[in-house]
């Protein structure tokens, strides 16, 4: 691979959220890269900043950078003439992201102006050769076929030149960033991450990465989205994990080969933990390093109801998502979702 592909098909994934509307047709309509972006004008008013009499946006940030030196503008006009967006432009500074740089920005579309996040995907220290970015081209258009599930981000143009890159939904805030604030939002939250993770593994792909960060908002939603999908997997096998995890999510087989491979129930280990987070606003371990991989190794996964008066059913389904043995966890995201489910339908009174 030389970093350009053109000889591969772009995937442009379509999504019905709120902030984009029929931006994929299910009818027999052609669904190439541009035609898809045509249905751009479906976009929610909220996000719409214009007509085609705006000036449009300027390409310069200043002396903001991404991560491997070169300036963000010069990309971005190389992108734009790639892109299946038409005239994408900057729309405020770079910021850095576990796997690179996230550059706002916003394109046309039947006149109007949709804002999308321009990713730029770091290359792991010296790493630059056809095996990582071919991985890397792999997994963005793995998690582009996932785009159109209900809370999964998604990718709306993916490819590896001038380096590679993604232009996905507007993102406002991580989980962390923004916790539930009451027990109803912390099951609404629940109820929808497991069903996500369960329709994503129905389609054959793994998350491998959950943590608060990984999990988002995009504007005018209160849904959690799950995002990055599969990257933390292509990444930590080039770099150090905990650039692009947060380790106290982390299971016992990213520490010890001894606890088995990533699979479906090591997505189930981080959704446990996730709902950890959701209904106490802690994380589950804290300290070094190796402090955390001791203490996922040899001690039980924290009780939520530790922290916070809480049904012991929940206690018991994060008990059992996050078991040290991978064969005494639930199974499938599936069935973790079902007992999920089944405390919402108890406590919450919808």
């Amino acid at each position: 691979m030389t970093g350009d592909r053109g000889d591969r098909d772009r995937t442009t994934a379509g999504t019905d959220r709120t902030w984009y509307r029929d931006l994929r047709d299910r009818s027999d309509e052609a669904t190439s890269p541009l035609a898809e972006a045509s249905r751009l004008r479906d976009i929610a008013a909220s996000h719409t900043t214009g007509t085609d009499t705006d000036v449009p946006a300027p390409d310069t940030v200043g002396p903001s950078t991404t991560d491997d030196g070169d300036s963000a503008s010069p990309l971005v006009a190389d992108i734009r003439r790639v892109a299946a967006v038409d005239d994408l432009r900057l729309d405020g500074s770079p910021t850095d992201h576990h796997y690179g740089r996230v550059v706002p920005t916003r394109a046309r579309a039947d006149g109007r102006t949709c804002r999308l996040q321009l990713r730029l995907f770091r290359r792991p220290g010296d790493e630059t050769g056809d095996s990582f970015e071919e991985t890397l081209a792999d997994q963005l258009d793995r998690w582009a076929a996932v785009g159109d599930c209900e809370g999964v981000v998604p990718v709306l143009d993916t490819a590896g030149d001038p380096r590679p890159w993604s232009c996905t939904a507007p993102i406002t805030a991580t989980l962390g960033e923004r916790p539930p604030k009451t027990l109803a939002d912390a099951l609404r939250a629940a109820r929808s991450l497991t069903h996500t993770l369960a329709t994503v593994h129905d389609r054959g792909t793994l998350h491998t990465g959950l943590d608060p960060n990984h999990v988002v908002y995009a504007p005018g939603t209160d849904r959690p989205l799950l995002d990055s999908v599969g990257l933390f997997d292509v990444y930590r096998r080039h770099s150090d994990p905990s650039s692009a995890l947060s380790l106290p999510y982390a299971p016992p087989e990213y520490f010890d080969d001894r606890y088995g491979v990533a699979d479906r129930t090591t997505d189930v280990y981080g959704m446990g933990a996730l709902l950890y987070r959701i209904f106490t606003g802690r994380d589950p371990y804290d300290g070094t390093p190796a402090d955390i991989r001791e203490q996922v190794l040899t001690q039980p996964f924290p009780t939520p109801s530790d922290v916070t008066e809480l049904p012991e059913t929940l206690d018991n389904i994060v008990a059992r998502a996050t078991a040290t043995d991978k064969f005494d966890r639930y199974q499938s995201a599936q069935a973790l979702f079902e007992d999920v489910n089944d405390l919402c339908l108890w406590l919450l009174d919808e």
